[in-house]
């Protein structure tokens, strides 16, 4: 069993920050390799029609078509690196304005964070706690009272007891009720739970403050 976690959502802001700005970055990083490629590409076309031209092949369409990529292509490109150039302004304004650190998250743990986990959860478990403590030492003067009640009782028959003495029959006189009767905590018990979250055999496990 484990208690329901309370989420810790500026953690899942820092984790996820750069997400966006890192996005927009990588999408016009691309947009500007598409058109590097592109340019290379129609310059090695180019090259190709040049070295048959100079072999006697009349490529002066073919060079005007080319020519006309080709100046699209810078154009296209030239376009591309501005829009690169206005992303990368825009993603570090981005991560400028969101950005949390880590001592942003310390703060926010240390506070507001900390401050519900233990109004939601820790308070139900100090209550039961403080209950049981109630209970506890209550019983433990009810015990006495017991014990007062039927003293004077046991006091008198104890000294009749003793007068009327009988070696050999084993015949003693028993208090009605003595500490020893209670259910007690052992130091063992406190360290299974904390240490292990081990209840003993008799006692079932009950979850405050929480989820099973």
């Amino acid at each position: 069993m484990t208690m329901k976690k309370i989420n810790f959502d500026l953690r899942d802001k820092w984790a996820t920050q750069g997400v966006k700005a890192n996005e927009l970055r990588e999408k016009f990083d691309t947009k500007m390799t598409l058109a590097m490629t592109l340019l290379q590409d129609l310059k090695s076309q180019k090259s190709t029609l040049l070295k048959r031209e100079f072999e006697g092949a009349d490529m002066s369409k073919e060079k005007a078509a080319i020519d006309a990529k080709l100046n699209d292509a810078i154009r296209d490109l030239e376009e591309a690196e501005a829009e690169r150039t206005a992303a990368y302004e825009h993603a570090s304004e981005l991560s400028a304005t969101n950005h949390v650190s880590v001592r942003d998250m310390v703060v926010n743990w240390n506070g507001s964070h900390r401050t519900m986990v233990r109004d939601v959860q820790l308070l139900p478990i100090q209550k039961q706690m403080a209950a049981a403590r109630s209970a506890y030492l209550n019983a433990i003067i009810d015990m006495r009272e017991l014990r007062q009640t039927y003293a004077d009782d046991y006091s008198k028959l104890h000294s009749l007891n003793y007068r009327d003495h009988r070696p050999g029959d084993n015949v003693s006189l028993h208090e009605i009720a003595n500490y020893v009767d209670l259910p007690s905590i052992t130091n063992a018990e406190i360290i299974d739970a904390m240490d292990y979250g081990r209840l003993p055999a008799d006692i079932e496990r009950t979850v405050i403050g929480g989820e099973k």
